[in-house]
């Protein structure tokens, strides 16, 4: 069973974690000059999509992710292109009284799942990544500044333009309700 379970993580990981090749096809294009204020929008992973979407960040319909090989309790990635490149966004909200009830829906160990996302969450606060597959994998992870919410953003672009939007996302991110 354990096998089975690990063997499901690890396709649903490589599916998540590899590019479906370089062409940016029907994804939309970010806005640049797109503006919403977070206090338009509830503090809420719902909340976050829309600030971020508000602020061109994001853009377009979401995969949802299975936020529970990570310890999270609600994930979605987000495609789009922007300057000519292709940028990808997942968005992830960690948190214990829905991933109680993704434990008990599922039939998962709660306590497992609690440990998982308390060593992400260690993790990402120590150096900034997340480990995936037990020490296969590591990615680049940014917390938002209330805890709540984590960030993966990947643009191989690094042109400074690029770099400038990667900026804004992570500042815009970090920064959701913070208080």
């Amino acid at each position: 069973m354990k096998k089975l379970l690990f063997l499901t993580i690890a396709c649903a990981l490589a599916v998540t974690f590899t590019a479906c090749g370089s062409s940016t096809g029907n994804k939309p294009e970010l806005s640049s000059t797109a503006s919403m204020a977070a206090t338009e929008v509830q503090d809420t992973f719902e909340g976050l999509c829309a600030y971020l979407n508000g602020n061109g960040i994001i853009s377009g319909t979401p995969i949802d992710m299975n936020p529970e090989i990570i310890g999270a309790s609600d994930g979605r990635k987000y495609s789009a292109t922007y300057d000519g490149g292709e940028i990808n966004v997942e968005l992830y909200e960690f948190n214990m009284e829905k991933l109680a009830e993704i434990a008990k829906e599922k039939n998962y160990d709660l306590q497992k799942l609690t440990q998982l996302a308390t060593t992400n969450l260690e993790s990402i606060r120590k150096d900034g990544s997340l480990e995936i597959l037990a020490g296969k994998e590591k990615v680049q992870a940014v917390l938002s500044n209330n805890g709540k919410y984590m960030m993966i953003y990947s643009d191989p672009d690094t042109g400074e333009s690029h770099l400038a939007q990667r900026q804004k996302a992570e500042t815009l991110f970090k920064e959701f309700k913070a208080s």
